[in-house]
């Protein structure tokens, strides 16, 4: 009884009454003195006691269009046109204007319906920009419609609550989607809040959307108004002089469902603007602008993709007051007529675009004495019609324990069971009948409705094995529970639906897909889809693949827990049963090795090769154990595939590392060299090998300085300044053998001396006809200042226009170059670094003032 009592108490909480916009708002209220009453489907003025600056306006009918109660947030009065009782002052501010705290207000009054109680309404009042330090402060009142004989009035507990402060003059109520009520205000951010009004009260924490457009501090005139569909929100701000400031409109994205404003974009560039208001079916938005002169009155197009298309459709429709725009329940668009006060104009099909929407300035003439200011009422949110659904839905679950009732719309709210769970689904598992009530966005009830029967007989219970890798021997099979007496009977099948088995067992089968019928004498069947896996568990392990003979060698298992015992081959014939087990191998080979899990069921095997080197045993070869300075040799040493790489070691100081075992080297000074290798193997330790190289010096060969045949001189004799050694042979480039050689022309004369060790070395110098150039044929950089530098004598300097001297070695690589005629020459050095002693060439190439090149040519020796 008590679960009965209270699903009836909710129904009549909740659902409420059947309410629409038409009949609350079916009388307008508004101006000094002003209403239209709709009610025989067209508009008909009427006197009211309205006072105020004109701009606040709220007034709400009851179900049947009849006025209950009118506004201008800080006075009220009841359907006779009388002050409530209790109906003055609704705020606890005194005016700084001629009017109250709230009529100046561009939406200071706003009515709202309180939710779950049909004889309360709300009262918010907004103060206006005239009360300077009090301006934009909200406050709260509550009317009780049962008090004062029916007639109304405000309950002096809920009179004057301070909600909000610190605002702009916007404000607007909307219906959301969970059986609740959003007030929509603004601060100077300008930040949009929306308070939540429910069956509960007021939620003192608004939800904050900061649109990120524009500064409304200086601009507090303007108004918000909601789409019929509640998808869009737009906003004006009045700019208070002509010019300032930019973007008179913006238009967002509203959610009813949680109250979020986003998406914003402007409007109106350059202009200000008051009033606003959509079109019936959403497509068409209508502003009262405000540029300072004139306002006039716009239509934009909503239905185009982008905010610059949108601000294109701006098509202008006509003259109008200052003024709000309300949509009215006969479906045209009022505001104030440009006349004056005494007229309203409208928009009889506000859906149309463009001029088709038919502008009219004078549309209703306001009663005598009755005048309508810039406000027009504002906005009565309330719920749309609740409707109460039943569904019935008979259920017999076979082969259950208990069942999972859902409601029927997952998207619902305010879920309520007949045990009171607040879920959106219930776990049953008894016989009988269930039901689940819920609201649908945005406040329509449905109640689903379950009967349940559970047949005799429980699902068996299937029970699987495994199989093993590459093995039909998998198992699956059917228990009934304990004490179950029905009799079932069963059909196996494969993933082709092929039978398989009829009895309770599915046996030896390999791992895959299957499915089976289970069959009850009491007509319950359903069929189970099950798969027959394989064991994973795997054996593995982990070791060196590369070792030297002699080398311990650790193997670690890594195989599953589902193995018991192992038994490991290591290739060689010996073999171990140990977890973690080591081995040697004494004969180089490639081995395979081998691990076997055994578990209770199935076995594997894991295999890995392993590689074992030898010591390599290495010597060098070579094409000549003696060479000549300067001569190349070549070495050569063994190769094998365990080697990664060889570093030879000339025994002259140079070191090369190197992935070829054969090496060419040539030795610039005589001597015995040690050279010593050093070959690397991948696994074994490394192997040094060492040989010697004698490197026999070139034969001295030094004659002198160039020389020049002039007049008056002594014919030059050339000869070696160094003493013969005994075993050389000399060859002088004239075919003479003898140890001197008497020149008589001009010319280069080259002296080749051949040494017993069979080496060979030569010096060029140069005899020339004209005394113009003396070339020192040897120089001794050791610092006593004497022929420390290598550069011709008696170079004319002053019959010679262009100068340049090259030397190289014997092997053609320059060592020193210059151009400077008044240099010191050749120190004996090459990048700072000495030369060893030697013979040098050198090429000179100087051009006379007479335009003559000369070429000289020949050897020089450094001597250390």
């Amino acid at each position: 009884m008590i679960r009965n009592y209270l699903f009836i108490l909710f129904l009549v909480l909740c659902s409420g009454k059947s309410v629409t916009l038409a009949q609350t708002e079916k009388v307008w209220v508004f101006g000094n003195a002003a209403g239209v009453d709709f009610n025989s489907g067209r508009a008909v003025p009427i006197t009211t006691a309205m006072e105020g600056f004109g701009e606040a306006n709220a007034s709400v009918c009851d179900n049947k269009g009849q006025l209950l109660f009118y506004t201008d947030g800080s006075y009220v009065w009841n359907r006779n046109h009388q002050l409530m009782p209790d109906g003055k002052d609704l705020t606890p501010i005194r005016g700084n204007f001629t009017q109250s705290p709230t009529s100046s207000t561009s939406q200071g009054a706003l009515i709202i319906p309180v939710p779950g109680n049909t004889s309360r309404y709300y009262i918010f009042s907004l103060t206006s920009v005239e009360q300077q330090q009090n301006a934009g402060r909200l406050y709260y009142s509550i009317v009780d419609m049962d008090s004062s004989g029916g007639l109304g009035n405000v309950l002096t507990d809920r009179k004057g609550v301070l909600l909000d402060s610190n605002l702009l003059e916007k404000m607007t109520g909307v219906r959301g989607d969970r059986c609740n009520i959003w007030l929509i205000v603004c601060d100077r951010s300008p930040t949009f809040k929306s308070y939540e009004i429910t069956a509960s009260g007021i939620n003192l924490q608004p939800v904050v959307s900061n649109t990120g457009i524009g500064d409304f501090e200086n601009y507090m005139p303007g108004c918000i108004a909601l789409s019929p569909d509640r998808k869009k929100l737009a906003a004006t701000r009045n700019m208070l002089s002509s010019g300032a400031g930019t973007n008179g409109l913006i238009v967002c994205d509203f959610n009813p469902v949680d109250g979020t404003i986003s998406n914003a974009f402007s409007l109106l560039p350059g202009s200000g603007a008051y009033g606003i208001c959509f079109s019936p079916n959403n497509t068409k938005l209508y502003v009262n602008a405000t540029n300072g002169t004139s306002n006039p009155l716009y239509q934009f197009d909503l239905t185009k993709d982008r905010p610059a298309d949108i601000q294109a459709s701006q098509t202008y429709l006509g003259p109008s007051g200052f003024t709000q725009i309300k949509l009215a329940p006969d479906g045209k668009i009022y505001f104030r007529s440009s006349y004056d006060g005494s007229r309203l104009g409208s928009i009889n099909y506000p859906d149309l675009s463009g001029t088709a929407a038919e502008f009219s300035s004078g549309t209703v003439i306001l009663a005598n004495g009755t005048r309508v200011g810039a406000g027009l009422p504002n906005a009565v949110p309330v719920f749309e019609s609740d409707t109460l659904l039943t569904r019935m839905a008979d259920t017999l679950p076979c082969f259950s324990q208990g069942m999972l009732l859902k409601a029927r719309n997952a998207e619902g709210h305010q879920y309520l069971w007949n045990n009171n769970s607040t879920q959106n689904e219930l776990w049953v598992s008894r016989s009988g009948t269930y039901w689940v009530q819920y609201a649908i966005a945005p406040c329509n009830w449905y109640t689903d409705t379950f009967n349940i029967y559970f047949p005799s007989g429980r699902l068996p219970q299937l029970g699987k094995s495994e199989a093993c890798k590459n093995a039909n021997n998998a198992h699956a099979w059917l228990r009934p529970e304990p004490g179950d007496s029905t009799t079932y009977t069963y059909e196996w099948r494969d993933a082709r639906l092929n039978i398989l088995s009829k009895a309770d067992s599915l046996l030896f089968v390999a791992p895959g897909n299957y499915s089976v019928w289970v069959r009850s004498a009491t007509g319950c069947d359903t069929l189970l889809s099950f798969e027959l896996n394989e064991i994973r568990s795997e054996v593995s392990f982990l070791s060196d693949s590369l070792a030297c003979t002699g080398d311990i060698l650790t193997f670690q298992n890594a195989s599953g827990s589902y193995f018991s015992s192992f038994q490991w081959h290591f290739g060689d014939g010996r073999l171990s049963e140990q977890l973690q087990p080591s081995h040697s191998y004494p004969e180089a080979g490639t081995y395979t090795v081998q691990l076997v899990g055994y578990g209770q069921l199935c076995n594997d095997t894991a295999m890995a090769k392993i590689t074992v080197d030898k010591p390599v045993a290495a010597s060098i070869s070579v094409d000549r154990d003696q060479v000549c300075a300067g001569e190349s040799i070549f070495f050569t040493t063994g190769v094998d595939d365990a080697i990664t790489n060889w570093v030879w070691d000339f025994g002259d100081g140079e070191v090369t590392a190197s992935m070829s075992a054969q090496q060419q080297h040539a030795y610039a000074q005589s001597g015995t060299m040690i050279v010593s290798l050093n070959i690397h193997q991948r696994s074994c330790q490394d192997t040094d090998v060492v040989d010697t190289i004698r490197v026999n010096p070139l034969p001295l060969v030094q004659l002198g300085e160039n020389g020049s045949l002039c007049l008056n001189q002594t014919t030059p004799i050339l000869f070696n300044i160094f003493p013969r050694q005994a075993g050389d042979r000399y060859l002088w480039s004239t075919g003479s053998q003898n140890d001197t050689l008497l020149v008589k022309h001009p010319g280069n004369y080259t002296l080749r001396i051949s040494s017993a060790d069979g080496c060979t070395n030569e010096e060029q110098v140069t005899i020339t006809g004209p005394c113009t150039l003396d070339i020192p044929n040897a120089f001794s950089p050791n610092g006593d200042g004497i022929n420390d530098y290598f550069f011709p004598r008696r170079l004319p300097a002053a019959a010679v226009r262009a100068f340049h001297m090259l030397l190289t070695d014997r092997w053609g690589n320059p060592v020193f170059e210059t151009r400077q005629l008044d240099g010191r020459g050749w120190d004996g050095k090459r990048s700072d670094q000495q030369l060893p002693a030697g013979v040098y060439i050198y090429a000179i190439q100087l051009t006379t003032i007479t335009g003559k090149v000369e070429n000289y040519q020949g050897n020089v020796t450094l001597v250390r």
